[in-house]
């Protein structure tokens, strides 16, 4: 259920809970419920209108100007109540507003605590008598700042603005920017001072616009959860990890990893540990990083092959059987200790001498006992979450005309690779980290490190290929083939990525991804090309990463700008005629020949939470 609210104001002044009243509640509500005959969605969209009218004028005026239903009550207070019987009737299991918090349910539940000392969390929540619904920044400043500060027991609140900074990559949230970009409508946008003039100046035109405006915001905070997939997608995730709906949104990765980890160390008769702050805080440092190389900054013509090792740290707490579980510490003590995470590690005696024949020794100089002997708890979970998504995607490519079932086995797929990039980080995370082990982390990252250079180092060894890397990033490399053809490439390219698997413990794979021709190189992570996946591809397709055309810190006509002028050097190699194009682009700004809104960008400041 959407809800929006219009609210009377002062001026220019945006509302104010503790002095505007209600005049208006617009909502829709929308269900997924079928009848017991037929597979369609009962009743699927309705809407209504509560209005504050001390007679029935403006009530009669507005049911003239809409098909809505339309409710008039006589006091304000009557209005708020009036609504917690309608939420109470449809009984949503998903409350939401594009912000929640200043024109949507958040205001109702401020204003009734201000005005009328109501608690309106508790009315709506599907528990009175045990709710333990709040609201506001002092209560939630952590769910101010990320999800929604409004806790209804029994109900789920979306804030959707909140929703679309994490989903969508854009220069301003306001609702009409993102129905645009996701939806692909153009909305007006009034100010209140405006909609406040038409409320009140009674003409039926002027109150249809209102309503029509409205009623068009709370159909489009549905149509916006419905294209994005928000709940199917959280509903999937929150089934397929074994924790709840909101925890998916407001918990954290490691909530997610020590869901599945627990089902598996249980029937191992593993305890999972919960160190405190200062526990944590008194662990070894992290002392190994991934490699980053620096780029041979060029504009290359000729083709540049890029391989990636497919899902790099799981495959290598795999590989090499790296856990909690198979830990048999350093091969030498350093500064007269040998720690596990925030521990004192002590080894049996005589294990060593046991299990010599099986220890698998990593870059840092930690010790574990190979998957002959005990297979870890990470490489159970990894294995089954790596070959499932494998089984699922599978699954995908089978049954291509079912949609529904399409999305469904996408957002499985999604969370299983979520859950499985997340698993390194659950060791490493040596601030906030629940069960962090340092040492764990380092031989990961170590050996992933290795494993790269290895990679490198045998792309070099080879001369026939005449292959040079030029650039390397923790999983990646990126080759490049002088003089040679597209098609040569693709060959070369793929024969590198074999070779270089089997070379590899399983399931460390190194996939061959794309060739991009022309490519500039400018620094670490920032690159530009033209991008071919396959050797069928007629037409290149246009990406960067980490450049000015797709940062959140820039103005649309700059990014417009740069984007068209590589898209003219990598189509013509012509520097001339990218120099023309700038010029003629800079004599339009000049005259004033282009839109404001190109100029236009909105950011969050860093401190301002």
């Amino acid at each position: 259920m959407s809800l929006e609210v219009h609210v009377n104001t002062r001026g220019k002044l945006v509302p104010n809970p503790e002095e505007d009243e209600v005049q208006c509640i617009f909502w829709a509500c929308q269900s997924d419920e079928k009848t017991n005959n037929t597979q369609d969605a009962v009743n699927s969209l309705q809407f209504g209108i509560i209005v504050l009218s001390a007679d029935e004028a403006a009530c009669r005026r507005m049911r003239q100007c809409t098909r809505s239903e339309v409710v008039e009550e006589s006091s304000e207070l009557d209005v708020m109540i009036r609504m917690v019987e309608v939420v109470r009737t449809f009984d949503p299991d998903v409350l939401t507003g594009f912000e929640v918090h200043g024109g949507s349910w958040g205001y109702l539940i401020e204003r009734a605590r201000h005005k009328y000392d109501l608690n309106l969390c508790d009315e709506f929540s599907r528990m009175k008598s045990d709710s333990h619904g709040r609201f506001g920044k002092n209560n939630d400043r952590w769910g101010f700042n990320t999800t929604s500060t409004i806790r209804i027991t029994g109900r789920h609140m979306i804030n959707i603005w909140r929703a679309m900074q994490n989903e969508l990559n854009l220069l301003q949230y306001t609702m009409e920017n993102v129905a645009w970009h996701l939806l692909h409508l153009r909305v007006p946008h009034y100010s209140w001072k405006t909609l406040t003039q038409w409320y009140k100046s009674g003409k039926p035109r002027d109150l249809s616009k209102l309503l029509r405006y409205y009623e068009t915001r709370t159909r489009l905070d549905m149509k916006i959860l419905e294209a994005n997939e928000l709940i199917p997608r959280t509903s999937e995730q929150a089934r397929l990890l074994g924790v709840d709906f909101f925890s998916v949104f407001s918990r954290g990765s490691q909530f997610k990893v020590e869901s599945i980890m627990f089902r598996i160390a249980k029937p191992e008769n593993f305890m999972i540990v919960s160190p405190s702050k200062k526990q944590v805080g008194g662990q070894n440092a992290l002392e190994c990083l991934p490699l980053v190389m620096e780029p041979q900054s060029a504009f290359y013509t000729s083709p540049l092959v890029v391989l990636d090792f497919q899902s790099l740290y799981p495959s290598v707490m795999i590989a090499y059987n790296y856990c909690y579980s198979t830990f048999l510490g350093r091969i030498k003590d350093w500064r007269g200790t040998n720690k596990m995470g925030f521990s004192e590690y002590e080894r049996q005696r005589g294990l060593l001498v046991l299990l010599q024949d099986y220890i698998n020794i990593a870059p840092n100089g930690m010790m574990y006992v190979k998957a002959d002997i005990r297979k870890s708890l990470l490489a159970k979970m990894l294995t089954e979450i790596l070959e499932t998504r494998v089984m699922v995607k599978s699954g995908m490519k089978k049954d291509t005309d079912d949609k529904t079932l399409q999305r469904l086995l996408n957002n499985r797929q999604l969370a299983l690779k979520l859950l499985a990039n997340v698993t390194y980080g659950y060791t490493s995370a040596s601030f906030s980290g629940r069960m962090p082990c340092s040492e764990i982390a380092d031989s990961i990252v170590q050996t992933g490190r290795e494993t790269l250079e290895r990679a490198i180092a045998y792309v070099h060894s080879v001369e026939r290929w005449g292959a040079e890397v030029v650039y390397g990033d923790t999983d990646s490399m990126f080759v490049y083939l002088k003089g040679r053809t597209r098609e040569q490439a693709f060959a070369l390219g793929e024969e590198m990525a074999r070779a270089i698997t089997e070379m590899n413990p399983r399931p460390v794979k190194l996939k061959f991804e794309k060739v991009y021709q022309p490519c500039v190189l400018l620094a670490k992570k920032r690159y530009v090309g033209h991008k071919y996946e396959s050797r069928l591809a007629a037409q290149p397709e246009f990406e960067a990463k980490g450049i000015e055309t797709v940062r959140r810190d820039g103005t649309p006509a700059e990014q417009k700008m740069e984007e068209k002028a590589l898209r003219l050097l990598f189509e013509t190699a012509d520097l001339s005629r990218v120099k023309r194009y700038f010029q003629q682009q800079c004599d339009k700004i000049m005259r004033g020949a282009v839109s404001v809104s190109d100029f236009c960008f909105a950011r969050e400041p860093p401190h301002a939470r």
